[in-house]
């Protein structure tokens, strides 16, 4: 969603700067560094196995195929990275 990929974009924009301001600011290099590790640490890749099982746990009475859950799942997945049609 647009959401979390402009997420990711500002993630992106503060890596940079961090950067810059490490190479451009060498006392504040290992704060910077800092920076840089802490959004790298950031996962922003959804969840396939957990997006299935909440929708084969919500769709529990519902007659829906493993199948069908798992194309389900990974249409959310393709939504979430933007990767839509």
């Amino acid at each position: 969603m647009a959401g979390t990929l402009q997420f990711s974009s500002v993630l992106d924009c503060v890596h940079e700067l961090a950067h810059d301001i490490a190479r451009v600011s060498p006392e504040c290099a290992d704060k910077a560094m800092r920076i840089v590790e802490l959004v790298g640490d950031l996962d922003l890749r959804p969840d396939h196995g957990l997006i299935q099982d909440t929708i084969d746990t919500h769709a529990i009475d519902a007659d829906i195929s493993d199948t069908r859950v798992h194309v389900t799942a990974m249409a959310v997945v393709r939504a979430l990275k933007g990767d839509t049609p």
